[in-house]
């Protein structure tokens, strides 16, 4: 089985992220990168959904997928299959997919079918270790902010 990783960007440069550096290219030099918020570039594919039914609350939608373009086209084509939408235009590069679909379905119904595709393609993901930390180090400061925010709304005012 052949491993698949995630490659992550930095979103104002649109660079790699490589052993947490990146080239800023205003500059031209290399610097430390501290973002907790990046996005997955090639080597993942990603691929953009816009509906063009009028009667449905699916109007659009953009997921990244660490997997090959063929995979993530015969992902597609299983929604076709399945009922999910129909194509009426696909246009597909070795990093990028637009899907122009037609389909009634609901925004809720489209992310489910989106959401399975994640998983399915992304079942033999590796993440590198520091993207681990970083998604454990962001989940305890979500948790520490849910139990201030509950803190504070439990206090009564003595004022």
């Amino acid at each position: 089985m052949k491993h698949k990783y995630l490659q992550s960007w930095h979103p104002k440069h649109r660079v790699p992220i490589v052993d947490g550096k990146f080239q800023n290219l205003e500059t031209g030099e290399i610097e430390e990168s501290n973002l907790k918020i990046t996005y997955s570039g090639p080597p993942a594919v990603h691929v953009t959904w816009f509906n063009v039914e009028d009667d449905s609350t699916f109007i659009g939608s953009g997921a990244a997928f660490a997997a090959t373009v063929d995979d993530v086209l015969i992902a597609i084509m299983g929604h076709v299959r399945d009922g999910a939408y129909s194509i009426v235009s696909l246009n597909a590069t070795e990093y990028a997919v637009i899907v122009v679909c037609l389909t009634s379905k609901s925004q809720e119904e489209v992310s489910e079918y989106v959401h399975r595709m994640k998983e399915e393609l992304s079942s033999d993901v590796v993440l590198p270790p520091e993207e681990i930390a970083a998604i454990e180090e962001w989940d305890r400061a979500r948790a520490r902010e849910a139990m201030v925010d509950a803190g504070a709304s439990t206090t009564v005012d003595s004022g």
